[in-house]
């Protein structure tokens, strides 16, 4: 049986690498984003599980359209058997400098929408197990300048990946996440430029990660070799935070 996968925010970056990476593992893989094109809507996705990756064009932050997608994708394709909640607005800003608006949509995406997707996929796991995923950030656990606003919200992701790891052990459910530190994406990349990039790696004791560095560790605690890991948070920064 292909057992199914569903990683937000997977249009590019962290979220293509690893929908690919999960799709190798042979995971029918749907990814949810709005980069995706609006006919990618669910009736396009497969009437059966097969490995590869089936884009879905949507909003991680609307409760509604969120639930609809996993109870499709349970309907069609059975599963999730894995979901990756890595959809996230990169934003720094100093304090005096956060807007609202910023801030409500970087709540919407990194907060909810993870609240969303997991509450869909616990209920559609049920008692048959699965295995939860988030993509949260050194951030969460180390200062760094106008960071506050997206550390605080990765930081409340590492908080719920233990939370909810210890609520859902008794359905087999395991939760677990992943913080990279600085990789160079398309979004981060948007928000760091070249100086900013050369003073993260002159501080990286090994180097600095890539995007499938980041793939590897999800492909690694979504399988059974990782079956008895639940609440734990793979840091993959090349030794950054060991060295600070």
């Amino acid at each position: 049986m292909t057992k199914v996968c569903v990683v937000s925010g997977s249009a590019r970056g962290l979220g293509a690498a690893i929908a690919e990476r999960m799709s190798e593992a042979g995971y029918a893989v749907v990814g949810l984003d709005l980069g995706y094109p609006e006919d990618r809507d669910l009736s396009t996705l497969p009437d059966e599980a097969k490995p590869g990756v089936y884009p879905v064009h949507g909003d991680i932050s609307d409760r509604d359209a969120v639930l609809k997608l996993v109870a499709v994708v349970n309907e069609r394709l059975g599963g999730p058997h894995v979901v990756v909640n890595n959809a996230a607005w990169i934003h720094y800003a100093l304090l005096p400098d956060v807007e609202e608006e910023v801030l409500d949509r970087m709540i919407a995406i990194g907060i909810k929408g993870m609240v969303w997707l997991s509450q869909g996929a616990a209920k559609a796991m049920g008692d048959d197990g699965g295995s939860i995923i988030n993509i949260t950030s050194i951030t969460s656990t180390t200062g760094f300048p106008r960071a506050t606003m997206y550390g605080a919200l990765k930081g409340a992701g590492a908080s719920m990946t233990r939370q909810l790891a210890v609520e859902l052990a008794p359905n087999g459910i395991r939760v677990n996440a992943v913080a990279p530190g600085f990789v160079p994406t398309p979004g981060s990349l948007d928000v760091v430029d070249a100086a900013g990039v050369d003073r993260r790696q002159s501080r990286t004791p090994l180097r600095l990660a890539t995007p499938l560095d980041i793939a590897n560790a999800v492909a690694f605690l979504a399988s059974d070799q990782a079956g008895a890991i639940t609440g734990q948070t793979l840091v993959v920064d090349g030794g950054l935070t060991v060295s600070l």
